[in-house]
């Protein structure tokens, strides 16, 4: 897909024109791509001295960092990329509230987040953060140090922008693929046609069937109850990947997405994975008001594969709840 805006003879003769033009139509740009951000900042500048181009936040409170090139993208982005990571991921709500009030564009964050998304500013932000590159064009080798941060973890996107008269086109680019470096009209053209991120709303950077981590990460903040049924997560996650994938060829099965939510909320320890009583519904986003019973093994009287979240105690620390000695009638 490309997204464009129309606009009068766009010329960007230094990168700052580039990022007064994004400030305010990137959004629009990704929100058609089915990205739904905030800007929050410019030139925002890191603890490490560094500045970042732009800065945004998206309804789940994951940390957009845009590094934006006028000209193409060299493979020392990623180290650039990687420094602002470690700086802002040590960031906490309250600091961000006011890096983004004192930063240059002056924004009530708790205010700006309201009108925008509907919902306050949640309480936990900031626990992942996605870098985004926007570059005319990605040459292969910084195409495959993208890649490298991807394969250890990274949350990556990456963009090429075309300028032709009056109109920019922002382009995702299939790092997977190569399709990152725009020599001529003719070779887009064919790029996109075979490109998989050439279907309407698909999310960039990123192929929905192996990214069970995207999925998690912006929708599990929302969730009200505690506890959640694994087919009411798997449910979730086929409707969420049918808008970025309407033919539905990259939904993963329930069996390999139950295998991957396993291993991902092991890791973290927010979640831990638990049985429940058969016949058990629960609705994520509605409060629990009569818990069942829970085991954190399955036994005859529960096999309803769920997860429950961790609590987390006045330090911070996770506390594992522990189920199998606790039964709710």
């Amino acid at each position: 897909m490309v997204v464009s805006i129309r606009k009068r003879r766009l010329v960007f003769r230094a990168e700052a024109d580039l990022e007064d033009y994004l400030q305010v139509h990137l959004s629009p740009h990704l929100s058609l791509l089915g990205l739904n951000l905030l800007i929050i900042g410019r030139q925002v500048e890191t603890i490490a001295g560094g500045l970042i181009d732009l800065l945004a936040i998206d309804v789940a409170g994951v940390i957009y960092i845009v590094e934006l090139k006028l000209d193409q993208a060299s493979p020392s982005i990623t180290a650039q990329l990687l420094a602002y990571r470690r700086s802002m991921k040590r960031v906490t709500r309250q600091q961000l509230i006011g890096v983004v009030a004192g930063g240059g564009l002056q924004i009530d964050l708790l205010k700006a987040f309201q009108r925008r998304f509907g919902h306050p500013l949640p309480e936990i932000v900031n626990t992942s953060q996605v870098l985004v590159v926007i570059a005319t064009s990605i040459p292969p080798r910084t195409a495959e140090s993208l890649l490298d941060l991807r394969e250890e973890g990274y949350l990556v996107s990456a963009f090429h922008y075309v300028v032709q008269a009056d109109e920019l086109s922002l382009i995702p680019c299939n790092l997977e693929a190569q399709d990152v470096e725009p020599h001529t009209a003719t070779k887009r053209r064919e790029r996109r046609a075979r490109s998989t991120f050439s279907r309407p709303n698909r999310l960039p950077g990123y192929r929905v069937r192996i990214d069970v981590k995207w999925f998690w990460l912006t929708h599990a903040h929302h969730f009200v109850s505690f506890l959640v049924t694994f087919r009411s997560v798997y449910k979730l996650y086929t409707q969420w990947a049918r808008t970025q994938t309407p033919d539905g060829l990259d939904l993963l099965s329930a069996g390999v997405f139950a295998r991957q939510l396993a291993a991902l909320t092991a890791a973290s320890g927010e979640w831990t994975r638990v049985f429940l009583p058969p016949g058990t519904t629960i609705d994520p986003y509605e409060p629990l008001a009569d818990p069942p019973s829970v085991r954190l093994r399955r036994d005859a009287a529960h096999w309803i594969s769920a997860y429950q979240r961790n609590t987390v105690d006045r330090h911070g620390d996770l506390q594992r709840d522990h189920a199998d000695e606790r039964t709710v009638a």
